[in-house]
């Protein structure tokens, strides 16, 4: 009984309301950010038509790496877990990874 008392108490203790209002505002930055930067980039196609691949090819990996910094941060400084739980975490995000990207065999 005191196991799973203990057990709540820590998940209430890594999820709490400050937690999860902060990584909501942090979410909230990043996602302005990258309307700030959408935006710039538009009008540097307009006045650079010269580049306009390079930055169309540019925004995904800019995106890319907000959202990465934002899920590690919001983990890592946030919330976080216990490195046994981290670790779960990577072996399962590798499994579904390792499977997705297998090819599907012809029958």
């Amino acid at each position: 009984m005191e196991s799973t008392t203990d057990a709540l108490q820590s998940l209430i203790s890594i999820i709490s309301l400050e937690k999860i209002a902060l990584i909501l505002l942090i979410c909230f930055f990043a996602w302005a950010l990258l309307n700030v930067i959408k935006i710039s980039l538009d009008k540097l196609t307009i006045k650079l038509p010269k580049y306009r691949l390079f930055w169309g090819r540019l925004y995904p990996f800019i995106r890319l790496f907000i959202w990465g910094c934002v899920i590690i941060y919001t983990t890592a400084g946030i919330i976080a877990p216990h490195q046994n739980v981290v670790l779960a975490m990577i072996g399962s995000i590798s499994i579904v990874i390792g499977l997705a990207t297998q090819e599907p065999q012809k029958i």
